[in-house]
C-alpha cells in the first residue's frame, strides 16, 4: 500500500487492514502480547488498553509505537492513569492536557476515550 487520503469513506477500512497486516508481523518481533494487542484493542484510530502493572504497560507502549512505526503509524494523544508509563512517552505525543502537566507535581486529568472515562 502506498498513499491513502485521510478521511475517505474507505479509510476505517483501510486502516484496520493495515493494522491487521502489522499484528501477523509483530508476533514475531514483538511477542505475542505486542501481536494480541495491535489485533484486539484498537477501534479505527483509538487505541485502548488496560494492564494490571507499570511493566506491562511500559513494554506495550515500547513494542506497540515500535511496530507501528515500522508501518508509518505514529500513535499521539497518550493518556495514562501511570506517572511512570506517561514519563516514558515523549512529551509531544501525550494528550494536549497532559503535555503542560508537570508529572512529579500535578494531579492527572481524567480523560475520555471512546465515550469512557
Amino acid at each position: 500500500m502506498g498513499v491513502h487520503i485521510f478521511g475517505a469513506v474507505s479509510s476505517p477500512s483501510i486502516a484496520n487492514y493495515a493494522l491487521r497486516a502489522t499484528a501477523d508481523h509483530a508476533g514475531d518481533k514483538y511477542g505475542p502480547a505486542g501481536e494480541r494487542t495491535i489485533r484486539t484493542n484498537f477501534h479505527v484510530d483509538d487505541y485502548l488498553k488496560s494492564v494490571p502493572s507499570e511493566e506491562q504497560g511500559l513494554r506495550l507502549v515500547r513494542d506497540v509505537t515500535a511496530a507501528l512505526k515500522e508501518i508509518g503509524f505514529r500513535l499521539t494523544k497518550f493518556v495514562s492513569n501511570s506517572k511512570l508509563v506517561l514519563k516514558s512517552i515523549p512529551q509531544e505525543d501525550c494528550s494536549k492536557d497532559l503535555q503542560t502537566c508537570d508529572l512529579d507535581y500535578d494531579e492527572l486529568h481524567v480523560e475520555r476515550a471512546l465515550g469512557l472515562q
